[in-house]
């Protein structure tokens, strides 16, 4: 990452696990910019002067210079803030940024304001259903801002934000008197040579809490009539916006309702393409596809001239485009939903003022309630902070047997790491597995296995000390959410279970049960718990909120154990109860403590 002190530059940043790269713009030649509409066609006069000079373009063009690209348009172009219209460096090359290591300051976003209460923004619905019912336009797609500030570095929070949302076509570019920040998953078309595509994406889901969960969502999402309706409509806008670009019969959709995972949420996408003259002018190429479809509605022009109307303010960069261009004219750029605009209060302060631009689709049986949840949804990446972490896989090693469990171990890595898009390379694993086996003293180890966003592998062993004689267990007062997903993956992000065996280790207990919001055991801070009662095994359900434990499995495929929901009076009531987990086997639990601060149960 630049210095904070640096000059302009562009990066683009695809920051997806084991197949992003990083292009760095700095030092720009020149700048082109755009503070007027009537300055549009001079700014794509500049930039092919600049690429017939053999120079990269990177930088943006806001939404609001479709008003200027189309003629019919010209007259409702809103009121410009005072960022430019367009602004694009001039670049002899690109580096090939590394990932950054460094270490980043905390940033805290607070005031945080939707630019349209839910009162207004119900208003504009309804007049939007006016308009579609009149059979104006078949969709519009509707947005407005979230204000908020930002106490810290720009960098620091694009830092943060992309590490926790991965995505193709995240750009930070930053000007003296702005910071742009993207964590946009859309392209908005793409060329090489002479092939031309876009991809639009319409239609939303939140993600699952595992794979399972996240399978079921992603099937009712493909097979949603709404959001199917949406997309097709999209669709059909871009397959006429590159029709007037193609050669003959060059129109394509070679994929249809393809659905996407981020994470936190599903996109529903699909892609358009078609064969277009390699020299075809950039002032030919916008006019004709800017902006993109995704973001407008259809018929594109008639649902810009009511957006213009129903929204209160420029979207500026937020839903333009972002990109690159090279001198042999191929180029990239992307739809620039989930972006943020900051501005200086005071950079001796560390002080921002910020926009995000949030919207959705609306249709003729769109609900205001759940639109407007919808764009709360995709805002969650913003105010909803993923802490950074890496998956984690407990191990006992035997001289006399090696790794214990050890396939059931990688399978659940390998289903967590593809919940969350990290990369994994097995055979890395189990080749560093056996080597590090292979230096261990002839006694049975605890070996820790952590597995990074980025695939990288860290191994750590340590003697296994025995459990206590006597094992005491008590029930936290630390209460868990079961719609949390951490809770489904063994993750280094466990501040619930840390706290539960700090309040354990207190009251001079080796392990402490925790609750969910519904006042049902789940799980312990580190192993699975298991009641006794008519000589059968009682585990608590998945669903609660616990960690699908290796031994808790196995217990469970043998018949021994079967789940149940059970409460903290189950415990008391139990012929026997039994804490457990794969580094230590099934371990009888020999006193239960007198409960703190106890809930009542039903």
């Amino acid at each position: 990452m630049p210095e904070r002190t640096t000059g302009p530059f562009v990066l683009l940043d695809d920051n997806r696990a084991g197949v992003g790269k990083r292009l760095l713009f700095r030092a720009p030649l020149d700048i082109i910019s755009c503070h007027d509409y009537g300055e549009i066609d001079g700014l794509f006069r500049q930039m092919e002067a600049a690429l017939a000079r053999g120079h990269y373009l990177a930088g943006w063009i806001a939404y609001e210079a479709g008003y200027a690209l189309e003629p019919k348009l010209c007259s409702l172009a809103p009121a410009l803030t005072d960022l430019p219209l367009a602004w694009f460096g001039v670049f002899t090359a690109p580096d090939f940024a590394p990932e950054s290591t460094e270490n980043t300051d905390a940033v805290l976003i607070d005031g945080i304001t939707p630019g349209v209460d839910k009162a207004r923004y119900e208003t504009a619905i309804a007049a939007i259903k006016s308009y579609l019912v009149a059979g104006d336009v078949y969709q519009i797609n509707f947005t407005f801002p979230l204000n908020f500030s930002l106490q810290g570095w720009p960098d620091d929070l694009f830092a943060r934000l992309r590490r926790a949302q991965p995505v193709a076509y995240g750009a930070h570019i930053h000007n003296d008197d702005w910071d742009i920040l993207s964590l946009s998953p859309e392209l908005f078309f793409q060329k090489r040579e002479a092939q031309l595509t876009a991809r639009p994406m319409k239609g939303t889901a939140p993600r699952g809490r595992t794979l399972d969960e996240d399978k079921k969502i992603a099937e009712a999402l493909r097979g949603d009539a709404k959001s199917q309706a949406e997309n097709l409509m999209i669709v059909d806008l871009l397959r006429n916006d590159l029709s007037r670009l193609a050669e003959p019969g060059s129109v394509e959709v070679p994929a249809l309702f393809d659905i996407e995972t981020y994470r936190t949420l599903f996109q529903m996408t699909s892609t358009v393409s078609a064969r277009i003259v390699p020299e075809t002018p950039l002032r030919t190429l916008f006019t004709s596809l800017f902006p993109c479809g995704s973001v407008t509605g259809a018929p594109k022009i008639r649902a810009m001239e009511i957006i213009r109307d129903l929204e209160q303010a420029p979207r500026g960069v937020y839903t333009g485009a972002i990109g690159y261009i090279t001198p042999e004219r191929d180029m990239t750029f992307s739809v620039p939903i989930r972006t943020l605009t900051l501005k200086p209060e005071s950079r001796r302060a560390r002080r921002w003022r910020g926009s995000l631009g949030i919207g959705s689709g609306i249709v003729i049986d769109s609900a205001a309630d759940a639109e407007y949840q919808e764009c709360l949804l995709k805002a969650a990446f913003l105010t909803t902070a993923a802490p950074a972490f890496d998956l984690v896989e407990t191990l006992r090693w035997q001289p006399d047997g090696g790794f214990l469990r050890l396939d059931a171990h990688l399978q659940r890595l390998s289903q967590s790491a593809a919940y969350f898009r990290f990369a994994i390379a097995h055979d890395a694993i189990k080749a560093a597995l056996d080597d590090l086996a292979a230096s261990l003293p002839p006694s049975p180890h605890r070996v820790r296995l952590l597995l990074s966003e980025r695939g990288v592998i860290a191994l750590t062993a340590s003697p296994l000390s025995p459990a206590p004689a006597a094992l005491r267990l008590c029930v936290s007062n630390v209460v868990i959410n079961s719609r949390d997903a951490f809770l489904y993956h063994k993750t280094t992000a466990r501040p619930p279970y840390h706290q539960a065996l700090r309040e354990a280790r207190a009251q001079q207990c080796f392990e402490a049960v925790l609750t969910n919001e519904r006042g049902e055991l789940t799980e312990g801070s580190f192993t699975n718990i298991f009641v006794e009662r008519d000589g059968v095994l009682l585990t608590p359900p998945l669903s609660a909120g616990l960690l699908p434990g290796i031994l808790r499995a196995e217990l469970l495929k043998s018949g021994r154990a079967r789940e149940a929901t059970l409460y903290p009076a189950d415990l008391r009531s139990a012929t026997r109860l039994y804490i457990g987990n794969s580094l230590r086997g099934l371990m009888a639990v020999s006193e239960l403590a007198p409960r703190n601060n106890p809930y009542p149960q039903p």
